[in-house]
């Protein structure tokens, strides 16, 4: 079991603080007393068997800040830019560490409850083959909680120049992870691909997943029939197993999505190009997706006139979205 204790303050003179023409400081109240930040932290792990380790634990966080206000020359009160504010977060977790042979495997969830960003169950899971004792491939799949700072939230520094937004919510972040390493003598190697998001799954990640799951059939299985080099393992499975697996995805998502739904758009203006529309939407929507504000004109022909811009979407998996009909009316 571990706690500390952190205590913070903020001292900034600056210039044209008040009224842009007069100095000024910003500061926490009482010399940073009431900035503060305990954790408590424990973990208790356990072997279940000679290939089984098990983990549990706990961490609860206390974070607290006092009044941040803006003084002028004469150490006086002019405005108060964020009000006291504290939160308690506490989490709980468990992880299962498991090893055969060549093979290990990492499993573990944890739920986190923070009082102000609301609470949410995440997930971890790695798994490790051993080619042999100097190459090793590894894919991680695993989340994390990102909850919003008070200031994100709550700091207003007047008139209109920073102000925070009390509704933001936490973000989910999800990371995939595929990784190659190799050792001989003296040298290490190391391949590493990785993604990061907070929505969508995304079609690089699932590239890097199908191809690490063909790495889970050990090259082994393959010697038992062919004569089979190590790195002509590693690109048999890149450059054929892959690919295929992303075709049988994109069918599965065409098989087997979900009902479908509609979005609608005001449609801005739009610009004719080679036997097509592109329509620039209100609000910037798809603004970086233009094949997903276009549309032909065999499909709509009389162009004209139309105001609003449709798409029929549905989810497929994976985060993937299979786009049904455009339309515009």
């Amino acid at each position: 079991m571990n706690a500390d204790i952190n205590n913070f303050y903020l001292d900034i003179p600056t210039k044209n603080l008040v009224g842009f023409n007069q100095d000024g400081t910003q500061e926490f109240l009482g010399q940073g007393e009431n900035n503060n930040r305990y954790r408590l932290t424990g973990s208790l792990e356990a072997r279940v068997s000679e290939s089984i380790d098990w983990l549990n634990g706990f961490d609860i966080e206390h974070r607290e800040t006092g009044d941040y206000v803006n003084r002028d020359v004469n150490n006086q009160i002019i405005t108060t830019s964020m009000e006291a504010n504290q939160a308690l977060e506490t989490a709980l977790y468990s992880q299962m560490d498991m090893s055969w042979d060549a093979y290990r495997w990492v499993l573990g969830a944890r739920y986190i409850d923070n009082e102000q960003a609301g609470d949410d169950w995440l997930a971890r899971l790695s798994y490790v083959y051993a080619i042999n004792n100097n190459h090793s491939i590894k894919v991680l799949y695993s989340e994390g909680f990102n909850t919003p700072t008070f200031v994100q939230q709550y700091i207003e520094i007047k008139p209109n120049i920073v102000k925070g937004d009390e509704d933001i919510k936490a973000e989910k972040v999800k990371t995939w992870e595929l990784v190659y390493s190799a050792q001989s003598g003296r040298h290490f190697f190391v391949v590493n691909i990785y993604k990061i998001d907070i929505s969508n799954f995304g079609l690089f990640r699932l590239l890097a997943i199908t191809t690490a799951l063909w790495f889970f059939i050990p090259i082994k299985l393959y010697r038992k029939k062919f004569t089979i080099s190590f790195y002509e393992y590693v690109i048999f499975n890149i450059i054929s197993f892959a690919p295929t697996s992303i075709v049988l995805l994109f069918i599965l998502n065409l098989t087997f999505n979900s009902s479908p739904y509609i979005e609608t758009y005001q449609i801005s203006d739009f610009e004719p190009f080679d036997e097509k529309y592109i329509f620039n939407l209100a609000d910037g929507q798809y603004q970086e997706d233009e094949y997903l504000r276009t549309i032909y004109d065999y499909n709509f022909p009389n162009i004209q006139g139309t105001t609003e811009y449709s798409i029929k979407f549905s989810d497929g998996y994976f985060g993937l979205r299979v786009i049904e009909e455009k339309s515009s009316h």
